[in-house]
């Protein structure tokens, strides 16, 4: 399990997952020093994670197009909020839409309540804030 410190521990999460070993995790700051086109990150509900570990790359360059799963019955499971999840894409400065790249783009409140505010499951699309800005 992602964030589990051991695999002692990983195996008291992993409820019907069979731990099999381990592996060597890398952040995506430790590796991607660069503007990168696209990315899509999809990883079960710990989605957040994975843009803690890309802070550096979100800050200070560009990932023009950001795809990323939201499922809050995942979210949730692993401990997250989905609300904290929607904000800190927004503090990153992205356009977030449920459709597509060309929107229409929400404000967090519309997103947490896709899907009448039950649980949903959806793929986000974000748009970088330059893009944004260059569009007349």
């Amino acid at each position: 399990m992602c964030d589990a410190a051991n695999a002692e521990e990983a195996a008291k999460k992993a409820g019907s997952y069979v731990v099999r070993g381990t592996m060597q995790v890398h952040t995506l700051d430790s590796v991607l020093k660069r503007d990168v086109k696209a990315m899509k990150i999809d990883v079960e509900g710990f989605e957040p994670l994975v843009l803690r570990g890309a802070k550096r790359l979100l800050e200070e360059h560009r990932v023009w197009y950001l795809m990323v799963e939201f499922n809050t019955v995942l979210l949730r499971s692993n401990a997250r909020k989905p609300e904290e999840f929607v904000m800190e894409l927004t503090r990153l400065g992205y356009s977030i839409s449920s459709s597509s790249f060309n929107g229409p783009f929400l404000s967090p409140a519309e997103l947490l309540q896709l899907g009448n505010g039950k649980d949903h499951n959806t793929n986000l699309f974000c748009v970088h804030p330059l893009l944004r800005q260059a569009k007349p």
